[in-house]
């Protein structure tokens, strides 16, 4: 029973990520015969594009880390609704790193108004992506965007804690 039920939360864990993905549309009723197979067969597709996404993230944030020696790189999601930020992946030197955020405070919040990147640096005292009230000295964020129809998906952002400030080819590379 133990094993079923974690298998049921993982599944849903799965169906959640993939809504957040939009790889897979919100929950709809079966009508014709041979429906239920078709949209079991959309869910499993859906869940390995997620798995595949997953890992790909993971890759190019650990690309991303090295590159711009960065204290923390991740990415956050936008919520159905667009009110917050669900942290997605991230690659951090701190435990503290938020997993959510309201998606219309701090610099990640800016980005996501302005629908375009963002360098801070020199005490970066609006920062609000670590629980504990890290304040990094530079910080670049862009926005995640669909490739079609250019819908926003989320944020993108690189720290550091020395002073060092982030240069516009280090934005580029970033985005």
């Amino acid at each position: 029973r133990a094993e079923a039920a974690a298998l049921e939360r993982r599944r849903r864990e799965l169906d959640e990520r993939a809504r957040q993905l939009r790889l897979l549309a919100g929950s709809s009723e079966a009508g014709e015969p041979g429906e239920d197979d078709r949209t079991e067969r959309a869910e499993r597709l859906a869940e390995a594009a997620v798995l595949e996404a997953d890992a790909a993230v993971r890759g190019l944030l650990d690309v991303a880390e090295r590159a711009l020696r960065a204290h923390t790189v991740a990415a956050w999601l936008l919520t159905d609704d667009d009110r917050e930020l669900r942290l997605w992946e991230g690659r951090s030197r701190s435990d503290a790193l938020a997993r959510q955020l309201p998606a219309g405070e701090g610099p990640l919040g800016g980005v996501v108004k302005r629908r375009a990147p963002l360098r801070l640096h020199g005490g970066v005292k609006a920062a609000n992506h670590y629980d504990d009230g890290l304040r990094p000295s530079a910080l670049v964020a862009v926005p995640l965007l669909a490739r079609v129809g250019g819908h926003l998906r989320g944020v993108l952002v690189a720290d550091r804690i020395d002073a060092e400030p982030f240069t516009e080819s280090d934005e580029r590379l970033l985005a």
